[in-house]
């Protein structure tokens, strides 16, 4: 089984599409740089503990990287979900620097840089209640339900953690990412009893697969974002200029002379990562600012979408997410401070 690797999310693809489509003016709004940069953080600290549990895999293991599963009216999210014939392992993700405080009298999660102390969520809290949640997932497809171990991994090695009240608890399931080789040794030699066979781990594999559900937010809502906020047309990969002209075959800049046969593509799986994931040809001809149905027919036809519907009812759907994947890029002005994210963690 091959389990699900861990790419960049939903969320980070959609705010790169968002920086590219935001106006210069618009782009250094501080909410917008805030959350985008605590997804990045995230998905980096996720990534440092994905190259702990390579080079230390447990035997006969299946890992699952940000599996979105919906139980009842709500869905729950795990960042590192770990499947044995012998057990299941639930690991939580923090990347967070500073002192890291348990407070198992009041059951708080306290984060403390400089002089600022604040209370964060409660790492411990959080992959227990995943774990209550697994069990009763997986009780829904009648399969049997493996001991659930639950860690909290800390994958910034600048964080220091305390525990005041010297908890068992949080000496037992908040750990730094170093300590974790160790641990997963512990979990592995504790237990030794076959709960889910061959093809129970097949049938596990493919319910995953299926039920699997990526959170799809939409930025645009999220931060009231209008097309007065938005550059309009294709815009120049050079000197930023826009809208490019397409007098012929090529995209033309006024103001610098560049060209391009295809500076039309990213502008329209932007519009997918922003908008919906579906486009007709007269949306693409005013994301484009082209005139011609014919012209954008030919531009659509060459991006080898799926179609659904026939003359002006046709709808193409947007490629399926891997393909977002695969062209993951920063843009420039979020290269500088993102670039740790495109990068692998032993580089």
């Amino acid at each position: 089984m091959h389990g699900k690797n861990r790419t960049k999310p939903f969320i980070l693809l959609s705010y790169e599409a968002l920086f590219r489509r935001l106006r210069p003016d618009y782009r250094q709004i501080s909410r917008i740089w805030k959350d985008y940069l605590n997804y990045s953080a995230g998905y980096q600290g996720e990534r440092n503990v994905d190259y702990t549990t390579s080079i230390h895999p447990l035997p006969q293991s299946t890992v699952y990287h940000d599996i979105r599963l919906k139980f009842g009216s709500y869905f729950f999210q795990i960042d590192t979900l770990i499947v044995t014939p012998t057990f299941i392992l639930i690991l939580e993700v923090k990347n967070m620097t500073g002192e890291l405080s348990y407070d198992s009298m009041h059951d708080q999660f306290i984060q403390t840089i400089g002089t600022e102390r604040k209370r964060q969520r409660n790492p411990i809290q959080q992959s227990l209640a995943q774990k209550i949640q697994l069990a009763e997932w997986l009780k829904m497809f009648n399969l049997p339900t493996p001991p659930i171990e639950t860690l909290s991994v800390i994958s910034n090695p600048n964080a220091i953690i305390v525990n005041p009240q010297e908890s068992p608890t949080a000496f037992d399931q908040l750990i730094h990412v170093e300590a974790l080789p160790k641990k997963l040794h512990e979990i592995a030699t504790k237990h030794s009893r076959v709960v889910l066979d061959r093809r129970t781990l097949h049938k596990l594999d493919n319910l995953f697969k299926t039920y699997h559900t990526p959170n799809q937010s939409n930025l645009l809502q999220k931060y009231n974002i209008e097309n007065k906020h938005l550059i309009s047309g294709v815009s120049c990969e050079k000197c930023g200029h826009y809208p490019l002209k397409r007098p012929s075959v090529k995209w033309v800049c006024s103001k610098c002379g560049f060209t391009s046969k295809t500076a039309h593509e990213q502008l329209i799986y932007d519009f997918f990562l922003l908008h919906k994931p579906t486009l007709t040809n007269s949306e693409c001809r005013h994301l484009l600012q082209l005139g011609n149905r014919h012209q954008i027919y030919y531009l659509l036809k060459g991006l080898s979408l799926r179609r659904q519907g026939v003359s002006r009812n046709m709808k193409y759907h947007a490629p399926p997410l891997e393909f977002f994947h695969r062209r993951a890029s920063c843009p420039k002005d979020t290269r500088e401070c993102s670039q740790a994210i495109c990068r692998t963690p032993n580089d």
